[in-house]
């Protein structure tokens, strides 16, 4: 982990309650062990995910979180927030 991934953490960590905390790195720890396996299927995230959004995505720090560990957003001009997309670059920070 590297400082700008220790900092998204503390971020989130500072910002939220110890149940919103363990839901978030739960879910990061998934994501971060499904794109290890297999890149390719688990490399775009849907921010219209109803679990992803309520365990990460809505929660202070939550989004920032995401991009940090290697998630950024998918920001072309054709996408609305609803549709919004974290594609994997691969990083191995």
């Amino acid at each position: 982990m590297n400082a700008v991934q220790t900092e998204a953490c503390f971020t989130l960590i500072e910002q939220n309650d110890l149940a919103v905390i363990t839901k978030a790195f739960k879910t990061l720890a998934t994501l971060l062990d499904n794109v290890a396996k297999d890149a390719v299927k688990f490399g775009t995230l849907k921010a219209n995910t109803k679990a992803l959004r309520a365990r990460l995505l809505e929660q202070p720090g939550g989004p920032e979180l995401v991009e940090k560990f290697g998630f950024p957003p998918d920001l072309r001009e054709d996408t609305d927030e609803d549709n919004l997309t974290f594609v994997w670059d691969g990083s191995d920070d």
